[in-house]
């Protein structure tokens, strides 16, 4: 699809803030009993809630800082875990420091979330510093000086801000790495050498001075509610199932379609 930036950024923009209050969601399956499983799409019931997972991070100084997140796994209060990544995706997080990213949205029975645990992959980072002047390749090591590899961390909530999946209802989980406060840049070496103690902030509110950008294929629209739904891709995958979102319009929507802005009714009627 031509990069929905057909302009679904500029849509999604205008009804971030409603979004978590009137999203009808046609999310990621789970399954009950000690682990779910949100591998196979399903779609949502009156029994189930639904979690959006947006990824962002801090400003910091790299061009690039291309890394595969492996998977997201959630545990739940009393034990049991949901697997909230459908497929590995390789994220820039330097380009997430104005935004968030939406990347997935998984329908799961109800229940209390206390942490997880996110693994990333370092054997085919692209990280990139400038140099001299230059844009330059580094080389990612860990502390203790030998190359990374995969890196699990643990996503801690604190027990007054644990999330809670609701029936009938969405929450959002917005995961935020910081690279300049993990990582230390050594430029005086050639190549740069860059020292990484990856962590990451969890939060169960979102970032309300960031924008929320939303990606993926058309699937239809409805004239009449106003809605038009969307089959979840992250920024940097072209392919795969991470969930469906229907996103409410207001008319003070604005859209931007092959390059011409139009609000409300009007741009409607050209995205559908």
């Amino acid at each position: 699809m031509d990069t929905f930036s057909r302009r679904i950024g500029a849509a999604a923009r205008a009804v971030w803030l409603a979004a978590l209050a009137a999203l009808a969601l046609a999310g990621c399956g789970s399954s009950s009993g000690s682990s779910d499983s949100a591998e196979n799409p399903t779609t949502p019931s009156a029994s189930t809630g639904t979690l959006l997972i947006s990824v962002t991070d801090a400003d910091g100084d790299f061009v690039s800082y291309s890394v595969d997140v492996l998977s997201v796994t959630l545990q739940r209060r009393g034990g049991g875990t949901v697997e909230v990544l459908p497929a590995t995706t390789r994220i820039d997080f330097a380009q997430l420091t104005d935004l968030s990213d939406l990347l997935s949205v998984a329908t799961l029975a109800p229940g209390d979330i206390v942490g997880g645990k996110i693994r990333l992959d370092y054997g085919n980072a692209e990280i990139f510093v400038e140099q001299n002047g230059q844009v330059v390749r580094a080389n990612a090591i860990g502390t203790n000086g030998a190359p990374l590899g995969v890196v699990e961390l643990d996503v801690q909530l604190a027990e007054r801000e644990h999330l809670v999946v609701t029936r009938g209802r969405a929450a959002l989980l917005a995961l935020d790495f910081d690279l300049a406060a993990s990582n230390d840049v050594d430029v005086a070496q050639s190549p740069p050498v860059v020292t990484a103690r990856p962590y990451v902030v969890a939060e169960v509110e979102p970032v309300t001075d960031k924008e929320l950008r939303l990606r993926g294929a058309l699937v239809s629209t409805d004239t009449q509610a106003g809605t038009y739904t969307v089959d979840v891709r992250p920024w940097f995958r072209p392919d795969g199932n991470h969930g469906g979102v229907t996103i409410h319009t207001t008319p003070s929507s604005a859209f931007e379609i092959d390059g011409v802005t139009a609000p409300g009714s009007a741009g409607f009627a050209a995205l559908a």
